[in-house]
């Protein structure tokens, strides 16, 4: 590695200081390849180069003062390096403009023709101008290194002009016919800037990547933790000259909580609340404006209801928030106080349990700034744009490599395509930005990674052109920044003789360049992935119409499918297969879950009579469904339909009225079932009926033929009972008629009386 330092004041360097431009050594053949990025550290460069790295640190120098200057070679291949010479030059041409200096860091391919010819005019000025020192380097084992002791050097000896600006310098190493270079830049200070420019963040506040419409309890309070993504990022900016975007799902989520809501997540809600900061809101969950639009959508999506997600019993005592008026629109980004597009929820219950906060009021939150829209880097085509404008969005954050901005003076950050204001963010500097609070591993990347975000703003400074400009710098979604580390550049940005830190309105109010897109669609695998889930949110909301309160199904997969557009899913793309798979899945479930369940061969024996047929719900709500059953042939005759009501989870019997006609025979019975509203909900069955009506006619026969001779077998049996018992009368009398002879007398008086003489 070269370093360069001076005494208490040291060089500032920009562009990646300590990237590498690496060769590759193939049978003694040298050929260059691309430097690597800002801020990564040089043992990333491949196994089979060798590298030369340049490493400058400190603030700007100014006349009078002295340089230290190490350096080191390593050798990555597998062969010995013969004895070489590293030579360390600086040219006198101050870079003036901002495509130059990307063409000469190799920090942005598309700084264009004429960046590339300064850079090149550079580099040949730099070879025939001032050379600092050179040292022979012995010859380098395979995985060995190079390093020299501190040389100093006099910062007048650079034979600089007397103008503040940045000016080129580069570390090169030839060993026979391998070489490598390495370049970078440095701050020289002898007098004031010419202009001062303006620097404005922008950072999102978002958790990591899922399909879920609202965050689960348990996430949050993982989330909103002490050392939990929302509090780290939060901690990094909060109260800082920052413009934040907010994720309203984040807010959404622990205010539908109600009561159950983790006391982590509440009160990082109110510091959110109560920051200092600008504020703005992102599509729900981060959605991905250009994947919406790509996909055919004429306006941007938002949530219709949340109310899948709130449970009554959280919110009993608590008085909801005030309402939100909100005006009715076709679509729109989420403003300050109200949400184009959204449709209220009710905020009572059926069974009167305590009122709910609608969609409006979970999401309202006080923005400091509406209509700004923020796509992911480089997913935005031209005919994006109309759409944004048509979903409400004033202004589109934009990365500069996404536009044809001319960056040959300036880098403003307002700019106008067609009758569409965008916002655009550099994208260079936004990725020195990003190293230094976010990738970089140690300091010294942290640090290389300032210098080289100061060094570009210096190229602007430098030119009293760029005077007023602001140049907004962002963070991408991934993974939080450090937040001492924020600090640290926001303090670094607000030293820097020739900058000051601006605000969103400060580049929203510069004046507007013209500039054009470049045209850069989403991946076409990731469209029809996510068409393919959008595509069924229609079959979804026909089939919820089954329920009472359809929002219960529509308004979680609305809130889903936004969840799974998001742009986090574009750094994780197999989790997002994964994803998409599961979501497919469960759709697919959801609209199986009512279903008429199977039921066998039934046999009708009565003219009248009531078949039936069991409905199952699978759902986590009750269902109200009509069943329409029509018979394939004249034997039966079907009354009409029958509407059920079916608990949540279960299966219920429906009763179909029926009559027999016109004989006997084999009938087939095909049911449908219909929501209220008439949308089929459920796959049609068949089943086979068969009609025997004339068997009750039999049947009525045999039950009477049965009746009667039990009633002439009873009726006999008593008649015979009955004789058998006078029989029995007339036998035991007999005796007494036989030892009493008959006189004349007697039978005279038996016959007048019916009685034998003798006593009563």
């Amino acid at each position: 590695m070269i370093a360069l330092a001076v005494g208490s004041a040291s060089l500032i360097v920009g562009g990646p200081a300590s990237a590498a431009l690496a060769v590759t050594s193939h049978g003694g053949v040298a050929s260059p390849v691309t430097a690597v990025a800002p801020g990564i550290a040089p043992g990333v460069a491949q196994a089979d180069e060798i590298t030369a790295n340049l490493h400058l640190s400190g603030s700007p120098v100014a006349p009078g003062g002295i340089m230290t200057v190490t350096a080191s070679v390593t050798n990555r291949t597998a062969e010995t390096i013969p004895a070489g010479r590293l030579v360390l030059s600086s040219g006198s041409s101050r870079i003036d403009a901002t495509n130059a200096f990307d063409a000469w860091m190799g920090t942005n391919p598309g700084a264009g023709d004429d960046g590339a010819a300064e850079a090149d005019q550079l580099v040949a000025d730099i070879r025939t101008g001032h050379e600092i020192t050179a040292v022979d380097v012995d010859e380098i084992s395979p995985g060995a290194s190079f390093s020299t002791e501190s040389i100093l050097v006099p910062a007048d000896s650079l034979e600089l002009p007397a103008d503040y600006g940045v000016y080129p310098i580069r570390a090169s190493y030839s060993a026979g016919a391998a070489t490598a270079e390495s370049r970078d830049t440095f701050i020289f200070t002898p007098t004031a800037a010419p202009a001062t420019v303006g620097v404005a963040v922008a950072v999102p506040l978002t958790v990591p990547a899922s399909a879920d419409g609202l965050i689960p309890a348990d996430l949050l309070e993982t989330y909103t933790g002490p050392s939990g993504v929302l509090t780290r990022q939060l901690d990094g900016v909060r109260d800082r000259p920052v413009a934040i975007g907010i994720d309203p799902r984040i807010i959404a989520s622990i205010r539908a909580l109600g009561t159950a809501a983790p006391e982590s997540a509440t009160s990082w809600l109110e510091r959110l609340q109560s920051a200092t900061n600008e504020t703005f809101a992102l599509q729900y969950a981060d959605a991905d404006p250009a994947a919406q639009s790509q996909m055919g959508f004429d306006a941007l999506l938002q949530p219709t209801s949340l109310l899948y997600g709130m449970n009554p019993a959280n919110f009993a005592g608590m008085t909801p928030p005030p309402a939100v008026p909100t005006e009715p629109s076709t679509a729109g980004t989420d403003g300050a106080h109200s949400v184009p597009g959204a449709t209220p929820t009710a905020t009572t219950q059926p069974d009167g349990s305590p009122a709910l906060p609608d969609l409006a009021q979970l999401l309202d939150w006080p923005y400091t700034d509406d209509g700004i829209l923020w796509p992911a880097d480089d997913s935005a085509a031209a005919s994006d744009l109309p759409v944004f404008q048509a979903s409400g969005a004033t202004q589109t954050i934009l990365s500069s490599t996404n536009t044809q901005l001319d960056a040959a003076a300036t880098a403003s950050a307002s700019a106008r395509v067609g009758d569409a204001s965008v916002l655009v963010s550099d994208a260079p500097a936004s990725a020195e930005f990003r190293a230094a609070t976010v990738t970089a591993v140690t300091p010294d990347q942290q640090q290389d990674a300032l210098n080289a975000l100061s060094s570009r703003l210096a190229v602007l400074s430098s030119n009293a052109a760029s005077d007023g400009t602001v140049v907004l710098l962002t963070l991408d979604r991934g993974v939080p920044p450090t937040s001492f580390r924020v600090g640290e550049a926001i303090g670094s940005l607000q030293s820097l003789a020739g900058t000051r830190v601006a605000t969103l309105d400060d580049a929203r109010s510069q004046p507007s360049v013209e500039t054009a897109i470049v045209d850069a669609a989403e991946p076409s695998d990731r469209l029809s992935d996510l068409a393919d889930r959008w595509k069924n949110e229609s079959r979804l909301g026909e089939f919820a119409t089954v329920l009472d309160q359809p929002e219960l199904l529509t308004g979680r997969e609305r809130a889903e499918l936004l969840a799974l557009t998001a742009i986090g899913w574009q750094q994780t793309p197999d989790t997002f297969d994964a994803a998409v798979d599961k979501h497919r899945e469960q759709t697919s479930r959801t609209l199986q879950s009512v279903q008429l369940a199977t039921t066998s061969q039934i046999t009708m024996i009565s003219g009248q009579a009531s078949l039936p047929f069991a409905v199952r719900n699978d759902l986590g709500y009750p269902i109200t469904v009509r069943l329409d059953a029509s018979a394939s042939n004249p034997r039966l005759d079907i009354d009409g339909s029958v509407t059920k009501k079916v608990p949540a989870n279960s299966r219920e019997t429906v009763s179909v009225p029926v009559e027999a006609r016109l004989g006997n025979g084999d009938v087939t019975v095909r049911l449908q079932l219909f929501s209220a509203t008439g949308v089929r909900v459920a796959s049609d069955a068949f089943v086979p009926v068969v009609v025997r009506a004339d068997w009750e006619g039999i049947g009525a026969i045999i039950l009477g033929t049965f009746v009667l001779l039990l009633f002439v077998g009873g009726l006999v049996r008593t008649i015979l009972k009955r004789r058998a018992e006078r029989r029995a009368d007339e036998t035991a009398a007999a005796p007494e008629t036989a030892a009493t002879p008959e006189t004349p007398e007697a039978t005279e008086a038996t016959e007048a009386t019916g009685k034998p003489d003798g006593n009563d």
